[in-house]
């Protein structure tokens, strides 16, 4: 019997040593290293592993969202190169018809020529031209516009580094060479 308690003293000593207080014991399987070597052991969850360097062993940062804001945008500007825009339209042949048009303001056809008339409206008279009434026809419309240069927004963003790091533990890293 003394040699099982002798036996069992010796494994809890292998694993002490095997598995230190501060160790990490990194597996695939959810099993509680406690029941395999002992101790009392914490679950990290949620939190990767950063080595030491910059940031000392036990800090703790980062986190899991980071909203961009303009100042951490590349510098930029969206252009636009000069182009032309073409169009056309044709009406549909209608029946007989006349047309009308109201007369910009002050202005009259009386008597088959352009004649000024006083009148109170500021932006078009009550005075309407109407043309003869001719026979079915249709009415075309094409033309052609251009933007005569490039067009350019203005610079945004300022190119400024963000923090991008997801939360995270620092541990001391060492890499035995010899």
């Amino acid at each position: 019997m003394a040699d099982a308690s002798v036996f069992a003293a010796f494994l809890a000593l292998m694993d002490d040593h095997a598995h230190p207080v501060g160790s990490q014991y990194v597996t695939f399987e959810d099993d509680d290293p406690a029941d395999l070597f002992g101790g009392e052991w914490v679950k990290l969850e949620d939190v990767f592993v950063l080595a030491s360097g910059k940031r000392d062993a036990g800090a703790r940062g980062g986190a899991e969202e980071v909203a961009l804001a303009a100042a951490h945008m590349p510098a930029h500007k969206h252009t636009s190169p000069q182009h032309t825009h073409s169009f056309s339209a044709t009406t549909a042949v209608a029946g007989a018809h006349f047309h009308r048009a109201k007369m910009p303001w002050g202005r009259d056809w009386v008597s088959g020529h352009e004649q000024w008339t006083a009148n109170s409206s500021k932006e078009f008279s009550d005075w309407r031209l109407t043309t003869e009434e001719a026979g079915a026809h249709a009415h075309s419309v094409s033309g052609t516009t251009r933007a005569s240069a490039a067009a350019s927004t203005g610079s945004a963003g300022a190119g400024q580094a963000h923090d991008n790091m997801p939360p995270y533990v620092v541990r001391h890293v060492w890499e035995r060479r010899a």
